[in-house]
Formats: structure tokens, C-alpha cells, sequence
């Protein structure tokens, strides 16, 4: 029975289409695709390796193994001997979702077994926890974290009559094969069986010392092997405090999760800590708080059970609230921890996931209350009841992923030139310049690189090293300064500044230009006899336009993009961030009006009450112009720059505007969300015109 409710669950959320291991569209964007592209990369290499999850062409040095592409690490092991038989196109995640339904609702059903027997109860039971919003939440992209089902089957375990070393040792060698999150939550809800079984003293406190030393190690030996040890000091990341856990999670079901209960607007990170209960079960929470009034003194469970489990409740809770304690959108409370806890912190910082095995322990204590003290026949009816208004109140959730997993869009590579099939037969990697865990242009060039079996700097990573990132990408730098490229690799380029360097002095067997919109560098191309170069937009061509006149936009698509260099991210909304302490524009200008000129600058400058201004010297061509402010309460507008007529700008046909942003500041020193990019202005266009 168990099985059949995840099958019809399963077809009920996603609408199935997922389960053709051919149908990769829904993938390909975000997360997905970087689940997707992981395991494109992995399944082809040696079937004997060390670690055996490496996976070291997906980002080369930047990159490191399966675990951290969230590729789930289990099911890319089991499907990697066949890869000789499998499809080009191939994806396992569908298959991962459907067998997380089906075994969410065994082990509830396993759970609820305990101290139920009738099987109506069992299955309305059943139903309440395989459609628990905090689960079925993590199908918007985080499917490795879909597997609340292992927690289910540790509290199995810890409520089980005796204790089982070979089930506990199996689902802690599964969670390392899952996700790195789930493995802490097994290893706190094994000790705290451990805890328990040495309390009824059904074991002693050498086979306690003894399972817990077994079971670190077992655990470390698993990870080893996956490849988790294989970044070094990137394990660490920023961020802990901001992905918490809100202490309105519970009722707060979001703008999708209930159609009675009102959104409870929530601060940026506190999606990771989204642990809305359901309307059904809030309902239930009540009535059984209620038939603890009517008969509380009904025996439950023993001290030895309940006292583990509350301090672990307690601890688990603690950590998903974090040190920046937030009610809705105000932080009301923030503390600093001791320094020694910052590796666990920057480690696991989407602290609000920790909440997850008490946020079923309050399920099981619902039904536990209800199911032992109501008359079998009104436990039915109230669960039933509200078993439905919880289907009915979160049915737009359910059409939402069904649209969203059947109708997507088929996604097609911008790399439709015949040309990129010479590159991957002449080249034997794809060199991004310079390359980050996220670049812009990931996707296409990542899947370009795995479907013909080359190697790549790029990619998106649960974790980097950050001094590795640093290496590699100064090391390209240099790469770019002296010319110094490597003849089995093809350069695409993101950088302006290095492409402009690139393209300015190319040798004379190489090839620079613009194929399908990417930049790029081929070394020796030109000794290809049968490569069809006629589509690649040369050099020259694809410098930029003069500028003679006219306000330069800085929205997506808009005339003034092509003339940013430096310091700037990729345009978006009304116009493009800058994200470094400095940037600039070039401006070709071959006839400069021999007047007196001014720059006119729209932007909207980044501020908050905890930081009110932003001051930015302007200069030309390194000569200081001036310094204009934003402030609040009005953090955006025109600001007009005068250019003194005693510098001569008909002198050089070149102009180079820099913005030096003295009041710079990262979103997250400001505590708003996780961006550790320095901020200065959006800038929406530059005009240089005539003072009249």
C-alpha cells in the first residue's frame, strides 16, 4: 500500500513526464542543470578511480567530484558501469524522485506502524507525511534534498524495539551517497539512539564507544571514497545566519503552500528555512493539544526515549534559528558565536534545514497523541477531514510543479555553428576566461565540453577552494599578458578587458573573433584546412562602434553594454551593477565637439538605512572630474559631470570614464542576502553632450 500512495503522488505532482530518462529540458537551468551536467561529465570517467566520485574534467582544478555538483552521488554510481549502453541523453533524477515518493511513504508508514494498526489510520497517516510541504518544497530544484525519507527511516530505527547496527550502518553509507546535510542528521539521530539504547541498557558503554567510533569512521571512509575530501578549505562558505530558519516557518507557507493562510513575508534567506507545517496538520496540532487536556496522563513513551530526542529537538532547532534570530522580516535578536564554531557554521550554513527531523517529530507526536487517545473510528473522521483541507489548501503547489516539470521549454544551445564540432575534434578542453563557480555562459559551454568528451574550466559548484579559484584564474592572466596559450585548448571569453588584450595582438597562426556570440581564441586554427571559419565575426568587425552622440542605455540588450569594461556584472532589470571598488567605460570617439562638455549620469546607487550614501569620483582618461553623491531618501537620479575645457579630449580619440566607488559594501555586510560582490551604483545610461 505505501508503494501505491508514492506512485500516485508521484504522477500527481510532476505529472510523470519526468520519467523518461530521455527528457532532459526540464533540467537545464539553475541547479538542474548543474545536477544534469555533473553527471554528463562523470559518467564518462575510468570506472576505476580514486576517489571514485572524482570527477575532475567538470571545472578541472575549479571542480572536484560528483558530490559537489549535487548530482546524487548513489544513483550517478549505479547507472555509471552502463554508460556504454545508455542514451547520449540521460538523466536519472525523474527516476530519483519517483523512488523518493515511494520510500517517504514506506518509512512513514514503517514509523506510524509502531503504535497504529488500523489501516485506514495508516494510510491517511501515510498521506500526511509523503505530501509534507517541507519535502515536496525541495522539488523546485534541490532533488538530492528531496530524500526526507532517510530521516523517516532514523526515526524508524530510533523507535524500533532494539537496536540494528546493519540498518543504521546501511542508511548512513546511503546519506553520504545523498547529500552532505542528510549525513548530519542521521549521525545526531544515531547518537541520540545510542544514547537511548545505553540508557534501557541494552547495550553497553564500550559497544557505545564502540558504534559511534565504527560509524565515524565508516562515514569517513564513504565520504572519502565519493570525493568529499577533494576541495580542501572550499568546503567552508558564507552565509550562516542568512539561510535560517524564521521562527514564523511554521505557519508561513509561502506565496504557493496554502490558499487560507497568508504569505508571511519572510527576509531573503529564509527560503532555506521553509518548514511550513500544512493547514491540515496545524489543525491537528490543535486537536491533539486538546485531547492532551482531555486525558493527559494516557502512558506514552519512556523517559530513556522521550529525553534524547527533546535535547536533540532542542539542539536541531537552535541551529536551524541560527545566531540572527528573525520574526518575519525584522531580525529581533543577533549574537556572535565563538570562533571555534565558525568550521561548522561556514560548513553547513543553510542552517535551516537542520529543523527537518523535528519538523516530522511533530508529525509523529501529532498522530502519536490522536491515535492513542481518540476512538479509532473519530481519529478517522478528524484526520480524513483534515487530511483533505490540507490537499485542497495546498492543490496550487501541486499544479504549480506539474506545470513547471512538464512544460518546459525545449532548450537549445546558442552553439549552432558546424564550426564548434571542428573545435571539439582539434581541441581537448574549453578554457573560459576567466572562469568563476558560476560564470555567465556556464551551461552551453559546459554542455558543449561533456557531450564531446573535452574538459572545462567552467561549471557551477556547491563549493570551490577560493585559493584555487584565485590561482587559476591569475594564472590565465598571465595566460592572456604573454600570449602564453595552451594549443590543445580554445579561449571563450567573459572578460572585456583580457578579450580586448586577446584580440588586439593575435599570432598569426591563431584565430580571434565572435562565433554564435561567444568570444573566443582558437590557437592554430588557421592550420585547419577543412574548418569553415566564413561565420566567425573577425576582430575587427566585432569592436565596438564609435560613439558620436546620444544617451547610452545600460539595460539588457541596450547601445551603451558593449562600451563597459571593468568592474561591472551582466546587465539585468533597468540597467548593470557594479561590483568591484572601481569600473569604468571606453568610449571611441574619433570627432569630439570642441565645446564644453559635461557626462551625464543616470543610476540608482546601493543604499539602506544601515548605509545612507554612496560618494564616486569620476575622472576622464585618469584626470579627477568629480565628486557625485547619492543619499537617502532619494538613492537614485541624474547626476551631471562637467569636463573643464582645459582637457583637451580631441587629443586622443579614446575616452575611459572611471568610477571610483568610495562607499562600496557587500549586501551581506549589510545582513540583506548572499552577495559578496562590493556594490556601488546600478547604472542606467551616460550621455556626453553639450553644455548649453
Amino acid at each position: 500500500m505505501p508503494i501505491v500512495i508514492g506512485v500516485v503522488l508521484f504522477f500527481l505532482v510532476t505529472g510523470g513526464k519526468i520519467l523518461n530518462p530521455l527528457y532532459v529540458d526540464w533540467l537545464m537551468k539553475g541547479d538542474p542543470a548543474q545536477h544534469l551536467i555533473g553527471w554528463q561529465f562523470f559518467r564518462s570517467t575510468p570506472l576505476l578511480q580514486w576517489p571514485l566520485g572524482a570527477n575532475r574534467a567538470f571545472g578541472m582544478e575549479l571542480g572536484s567530484s560528483i558530490v559537489f555538483s549535487d548530482s546524487i552521488p548513489l544513483m550517478a554510481f549505479l547507472f555509471k558501469p552502463f554508460n556504454a549502453i545508455l542514451p547520449e541523453q540521460f538523466q536519472y533524477t525523474g527516476i530519483w524522485i519517483l523512488i523518493c515518493f515511494c520510500l517517504q511513504a514506506y518509512f512513514a508508514w514503517k514509523l506510524l506502524s509502531l503504535f497504529v494498526t488500523d489501516k485506514i489510520l495508516l494510510v491517511i497517516g501515510c498521506l500526511f507525511f509523503a505530501m509534507a510541504p517541507a519535502s515536496v518544497w525541495r522539488l523546485h530544484a534541490h532533488f538530492a534534498l528531496f530524500s526526507h525519507w532517510v530521516l523517516l527511516a532514523a526515526l524508524y530505527l530510533y523507535f524500533s524495539t532494539r537496536f540494528s547496527k546493519l540498518r543504521w550502518a546501511a542508511l548512513l553509507i546511503g546519506g553520504v551517497l545523498i547529500h552532505a546535510y542528510l549525513v548530519v542528521m542521521l549521525l545526531a539521530i544515531a547518537s541520540a539512539d545510542l544514547v537511548q539504547r545505553r540508557w534501557v541498557k541494552q547495550i553497553s558503554t564500550v559497544h557505545v564507544a564502540g558504534y559511534a567510533f565504527t560509524g565515524f569512521v565508516l562515514v569517513a571512509l564513504v565520504m572519502w571514497a565519493a570525493g568529499y575530501f577533494m576541495v580542501g578549505a572550499g568546503v567552508a562558505d558564507i552565509g550562516f545566519g542568512f539561510y535560517r530558519m524564521n521562527l514564523l516557518a511554521l505557519i508561513d507557507p509561502d506565496d504557493l503552500w496554502s490558499k487560507v493562510i497568508p504569505d508571511q513575508t519572510l527576509t531573503a534567506g529564509d527560503y532555506e528555512g521553509f518548514n511550513y507545517l500544512g493547514a491540515g496538520i496545524i489543525g491537528l496540532v490543535v486537536s491533539s493539544m486538546a485531547a492532551l487536556l482531555i486525558k493527559p496522563t494516557r502512558q506514552g513513551y519512556r523517559a530513556a526515549t522521550k529525553v534524547p530526542l527533546i535535547l536533540l529537538s532542542i539542539s536541531l532547532s537552535m541551529y536551524a534559528i541560527s545566531s540572527h534570530i528573525a520574526v518575519g522580516q525584522s531580525e529581533v535578536f543577533a549574537f556572535a558565536l565563538p570562533p571555534l564554531a565558525d568550521r561548522i557554521t561556514n560548513t553547513f550554513r543553510a542552517s535551516g534545514r537542520f529543523f527537518w527531523p523535528v519538523y516530522y517529530l511533530i508529525y509523529f507526536t501529532v498522530f502519536y497523541i490522536l491515535m492513542t487517545r481518540l476512538k479509532v473510528k473519530l481519529a478517522i473522521a478528524l484526520t480524513s477531514l483534515m487530511l483533505v483541507f490540507q490537499v485542497w489548501d495546498t492543490a496550487n503547489a501541486w499544479s504549480f510543479f506539474r506545470v513547471k516539470m512538464t512544460d518546459t521549454p525545449a532548450w537549445d544551445s546558442p552553439m549552432t555553428s558546424s564550426l564548434w564540432k571542428d573545435f571539439s575534434q582539434r581541441y581537448k578542453s574549453v578554457i573560459l576566461v576567466v572562469p568563476g563557480s558560476l560564470s555567465t555562459d556556464w551551461i552551453p559551454l559546459a554542455q558543449f565540453s561533456a557531450a564531446h568528451r573535452m574538459i572545462t574550466n567552467t561549471g557551477y559548484f556547491a563549493r570551490v577552494d577560493p585559493l584555487v579559484k584565485l590561482q587559476m584564474q591569475d594564472h590565465l592572466k598571465q595566460t592572456v599578458a604573454f600570449h602564453q596559450y595552451d594549443p590543445d585548448s580554445i579561449y571563450i571569453f567573459e572578460d572585456d578587458a583580457l578579450w580586448a588584450t586577446a584580440s588586439q595582438s593575435v599570432a598569426e597562426d591563431d584565430v580571434a573573433g565572435v562565433l554564435d556570440g561567444f568570444r573566443f581564441l582558437a590557437p592554430g586554427l588557421k592550420h585547419c584546412a577543412s574548418c569553415d571559419i566564413s561565420t566567425v565575426v573577425s576582430v575587427a568587425d566585432s569592436n565596438k562602434a564609435p560613439y558620436s552622440s546620444g544617451v547610452l542605455s545600460f539595460q539588457p540588450g541596450g547601445s551603451g553594454v558593449e562600451f563597459l569594461s571593468s568592474g561591472w556584472s551582466a546587465p539585468e532589470g533597468a540597467g548593470t551593477w557594479s561590483e568591484q571598488r572601481s569600473a569604468s567605460i571606453n568610449l571611441e570617439l574619433p570627432n569630439v565637439p570642441k565645446r564644453k562638455l559635461a557626462l551625464y549620469l543616470t543610476a540608482r546607487a546601493f543604499l539602506s538605512n544601515a548605509h545612507p550614501l554612496q560618494d564616486i569620483e569620476v575622472s576622464i582618461n585618469g584626470t579627477p572630474l568629480k565628486t557625485v553623491r547619492y543619499f537617502l531618501p532619494d538613492p537614485s537620479g541624474l547626476r551631471v559631470i562637467p569636463i573643464p575645457e582645459t582637457l583637451d579630449l580631441s587629443a586622443s580619440e579614446h575616452l575611459q570614464v572611471n568610477f571610483n566607488f568610495k562607499n562600496a559594501i557587500t549586501p551581506l555586510e549589510l545582513g540583506l542576502f548572499i552577495d559578496g560582490r562590493p556594490l556601488g551604483i546600478n547604472i542606467q545610461s551616460l550621455e556626453l553632450k553639450s553644455i548649453y
